[in-house]
């Protein structure tokens, strides 16, 4: 869903000390010596994307769903090997798998509430192992006037956690009024342990080591076997490390 022509002045007139102060402290919250290639999901009119190739050297990609939005950002800040910007869709991006190794969106999800969760998954599979997922967004309560902006924090953090991210930072809105601001960093687990338990894993094993013990809830969650690798729950987490090195020998009895 595209900004109205209100909303866009709004945001682009704001958009400089806001969102680089907010940045700023959240990547005080993490490890950025690794992060070389950065996507900025809904980049506007491109004030984030270019500081951060200024400050951090940075290979840095801003998109928008806004033609005009991106041409802006082209006149603004010139692009190089460094910054380039391009007009796509949060919910196709059309980038490798494991492509960056730090995304960051602010103020975006709540203009795509009906398409978050495809969103989130293409983010997920253009981001490295290891690699950080910022969020700077806005929930509204869930009346009618803001439903098609309503956006459940809940929501967005459980299912990242069921899809191989951990929680480093979270910053929710204590009340749920009128534009409450919230800030999320979610690190993605590395894809090892899951390739290995893609290859090692049975039915049995699954019954046996991971069923066993676990409360309704738990075997709830994980009770579809091939979802088993992406199963990263606080309680299920030590079962799978715990277990980890005894799958290939229980496979071979």
């Amino acid at each position: 869903m595209k900004m109205s022509k209100l909303e866009k002045i709004f945001v682009n007139l704001s958009a400089r000390i806001r969102n680089i102060k907010t940045f700023e402290h959240l990547f005080s919250q993490i490890d950025l010596s690794n992060v070389n290639k950065v996507l900025e999901v809904g980049c506007g009119v491109g004030v984030l994307s270019s500081y951060l190739v200024e400050k951090y050297e940075w290979e840095v990609t801003g998109i928008d769903l806004d033609p005009k939005q991106i041409k802006k950002a082209k006149n603004n800040h010139r692009e190089n090997k460094y910054l380039k910007f391009l007009e796509a869709d949060a919910t196709k991006l059309p980038f490798e798998d494991n492509e960056f190794d730090l995304v960051l969106s602010s103020d975006t999800l709540h203009h795509i509430v009906s398409d978050w969760d495809k969103a989130l998954s293409k983010i997920s599979l253009v981001l490295s192992s290891n690699g950080y997922y910022v969020l700077n967004d806005l929930t509204f309560p869930n009346f009618s006037f803001f439903k098609k902006w309503s956006l459940s924090v809940d929501y967005i953090t459980n299912y990242l956690k069921r899809n191989n991210f951990e929680i480093i930072y979270e910053k929710k809105p204590k009340i749920s009024t009128f534009g409450n601001r919230f800030n999320i960093i979610h690190q993605k687990y590395p894809t090892i342990m899951s390739n290995y338990f893609a290859g090692f894993c049975t039915q049995n094993f699954f019954q046996k080591f991971c069923l066993s013990g676990r409360t309704t809830q738990d075997k709830r969650e994980i009770k579809d076997f091939p979802k088993l690798a992406l199963a990263t729950s606080q309680t299920l987490r030590p079962v799978i490390c715990h277990r980890f090195l005894e799958v290939k020998n229980y496979e071979k009895k």
